[in-house]
């Protein structure tokens, strides 16, 4: 079934009734003579979009009925081979540049998925010329030549189903030469791929294309990319300390070189501190300190070492095993992630 519109009578519900006849599936636009061709009075033209065919009617006048009118299919154009049927082109659609497209030597119609519309113009002595209008433009059709339209200097590529499509990413700026270790690249999808460099952060300005392959782009689009610094593990290297027994007042000795409190330049602005547990407790002495302790101190050469201070206990000898981390205060500004111990 399908509404139409008469210029003289206003909608009309046109029921179909071909249980054996292909080229009217999804029957979508239709068009008369209108009277306008004394040769061709009879002629009725319909396009379907599911066959995507042209078809051709004949009103058969010997059978009119009250209120309903005989259709005889006298040709069906169809853009790709119908099972059922074994009919020629007599006669082309016009070939406008949305118009329904007819492939000299053969019966196939192209850009017949998209109709909305069909106009038809007479000449008033013998020929009608059906036009189906489509919403699709030449450059969405399926991929394939067109004859007989003029060869587009790009070839197939200027046909969208033809072309491939892929993103092209620049960086337009960035605070920190050394924050990409690889260039920035973006999927299909817009997932957008990179690589920042170890211990690196700062803000890369990027300018983003969609580029297809007959040479046209889309504007330029800005994408900002923003890394965070991470609040990088503090670290040292722990060595044994030995001292002789019953040595008078407090020890303080080296037990921690190479202190550092992260790979980053944001990690240099926080402090140490040690937290830790030992065995042995009997060892120590627990005047004038509540057993030993350990610090974080600078030397003068800038190294930053860590210090047991303790006082062992009168005539005790053994050994203490310390467990100890290292733990920093924490992002001392917007930092993305905490790793502070």
């Amino acid at each position: 079934m399908l509404v139409s519109s008469s210029e003289n009578r206003g909608a009309i519900v046109l029921d179909f009734d071909f249980p054996h006849v292909t080229g009217l599936s999804g029957a979508a636009v239709i068009a008369a003579a209108n009277n306008s061709d004394p040769l061709l009075f009879d002629r009725v033209w319909a396009a379907s979009t599911i066959d995507r065919a042209f078809v051709s009617l004949r009103l058969d006048t010997t059978r009119l009925l009250t209120g309903r009118s005989a259709l005889q299919v006298e040709s069906v154009f169809s853009e790709a081979p119908l099972q059922t049927r074994a009919h020629t082109v007599l006669a082309p659609p016009s070939l406008g540049e949305r118009h329904a497209r007819v492939t000299p030597g053969s019966d196939a119609v192209i850009g017949i998925a998209g109709a909305v519309a069909m106009e038809v113009a007479c000449d008033g002595v013998r020929y009608c010329f059906p036009t189906v209008i489509s919403s699709l433009e030449r450059s969405e059709l399926e991929c394939g030549a067109f004859p007989p339209w003029p060869a587009s200097p790009l070839g197939n590529m200027g046909n969208a189903s033809c072309q491939r499509v892929e993103f092209a990413v620049a960086v337009a700026a960035v605070d920190n030469p050394l924050l990409l270790s690889s260039s920035p690249a973006m999927a299909l999808d817009g997932a957008l791929t990179f690589a920042a460099a170890p211990f690196e952060n700062g803000n890369a300005h990027l300018s983003v294309t969609l580029s297809d392959t007959a040479g046209a782009s889309s504007p330029t689009r800005a994408v900002t990319l923003l890394v965070l610094p991470v609040n990088q593990p503090p670290r040292f290297t722990p060595q044994s300390v030995i001292t002789g027994q019953d040595l008078p007042g407090i020890q303080q000795l080296i037990f921690a070189r190479g202190i550092s409190a992260g790979a980053t330049a944001e990690d240099a602005e926080q402090k140490l501190s040690f937290e830790f547990s030992f065995s042995f407790p009997a060892l120590f002495s627990a005047a004038p300190y509540a057993g030993p302790n350990l610090t974080v101190a600078t030397l003068p050469s800038g190294e930053k070492v860590g210090y047991i201070r303790f006082a062992t206990s009168l005539g005790a000898v053994g050994t203490s095993v310390f467990r100890a981390t290292l733990v920093d205060s924490g992002p001392e500004k917007e930092q993305l992630g905490d790793d502070g111990r």
